[in-house]
């Protein structure tokens, strides 16, 4: 199979090196991307292949401002195009997939613009150099499945067998009509099969507003999966960054288990979600969750931005953030049910919230 590397961008003496093939083997599907990034540069990526590897979190030092996007391919879908600008560092990047879509991450145009793509090749993996910023990015193209047809080779050199020519006829015998008396055949009686009963996933109203410089983020893009699988998902800790006025953004911690007993491990990953004018001497209210306690409503309070936030458990706790402005809202979560991921919406702020439950 053919396979080709070319990259874009600069190798400084204290650029770090990553190789997503040397931690996680040779896979060969990307199935999606998280991009770390402010309004000046990209700060790292993340990168998930099928089966749910990642070589985990690849961010430069130099987090200012940053903003998180997570992005889930589409079953079958592929990155055919990687494009941007750079100069010292990159600035930007967009993935352009072959079901149409443009994921990009990051705003600033200026530097030297660049493409990555061969023609008829999707991209199998990437491999990136990070200093305080992504400092270059690489993929590997391969020929996109299905595009071209498996060669048959034909079969030669067969026997030639001689059609049977001349043969006599043969009378047939009248045989004297004999009604055949059958055996009662019973019926296969088919056990009842219970049909696999998948949870009712659900997302809230949203609560805020967007604006021009919104970016949306939404954690159930990487989660619904699980819960579908009937892997149980556990929130595990959840941070809140506010002042006495505003609520800038959260990070949550997420935990999965292979069973509901939390017994089997699966997997954990984070969520960080900050708006670009959080503060140097901003607050965190902060709450690690006990195995079965879950988050069950949220309420709040906003405006042109959310100003408070009170996050509820099925334990009584409450954690409860922000100012005393703008006007009440609620996350209508029915009762009874848990809420498992969160999506909203960032710009300085945290611009909105809805929740994800089941």
């Amino acid at each position: 199979m053919t396979t080709n590397y070319i990259e874009a961008g600069n190798r400084h003496p204290d650029t770090q090196q990553f190789d997503d093939t040397v931690n996680i083997g040779q896979v060969s599907t990307i199935t999606g991307i998280k991009g770390f990034f402010s309004n000046m540069n990209v700060i790292g990526l993340q990168v998930y292949y099928e089966g749910g590897k990642t070589a985990g979190q690849r961010t430069g030092w130099d987090s200012t401002g940053q903003v998180i996007q997570h992005v889930t391919l589409n079953p079958g879908e592929t990155i055919m195009e990687i494009s941007g600008n750079y100069s010292n560092v990159v600035h930007r990047l967009c993935f352009v997939t072959d079901q149409g879509r443009n994921i990009q991450f990051g705003t600033n145009m200026n530097g030297t613009p660049f493409v990555l793509s061969i023609n008829g090749m999707g991209v199998k993996d990437l491999k990136m150099g990070i200093g305080g910023h992504l400092h270059y990015i690489g993929a590997t193209f391969v020929q996109k499945m299905g595009m071209q047809q498996q060669y048959v080779q034909p079969m030669m050199n067969q026997p030639y067998v001689q059609p049977m020519m001349n043969q006599p006829y043969v009378q047939p015998m009248s045989q004297p009509y004999q009604p055949m008396n059958q055996p009662c055949v019973q019926p296969m009686i088919q056990p009842l099969v219970q049909p696999m009963m998948q949870p009712m996933l659900g997302q809230s109203n949203t609560a805020g507003q967007s604006h021009a410089d919104t970016q949306i983020f939404n954690d159930a893009l990487n989660i619904q999966t699980f819960i579908m699988l009937g892997k149980m998902v556990h929130i595990r800790r959840m941070k809140v960054f506010h002042d006495h006025q505003f609520v800038f953004g959260f990070e949550v911690d997420y935990d999965i288990y292979d069973d509901l007993g939390f017994f089997k491990h699966h997997k954990q990953f984070k969520e960080i979600h900050k708006g670009l004018q959080m503060p140097m001497f901003h607050q965190t209210k902060e709450h690690s969750f006990a195995h079965h306690e879950f988050i069950t409503a949220v309420t709040g309070r906003g405006g042109v931005v959310v100003d408070h936030l009170r996050i509820f458990t099925n334990k009584g706790c409450v954690i409860d953030v922000g100012g005393p402005g703008g006007n009440e809202f609620a996350l209508n979560v029915p009762m009874g049910r848990k809420i498992y991921a969160f999506a909203g919406g960032l710009g300085g702020h945290l611009h909105n919230i809805s929740a994800f439950y089941y």
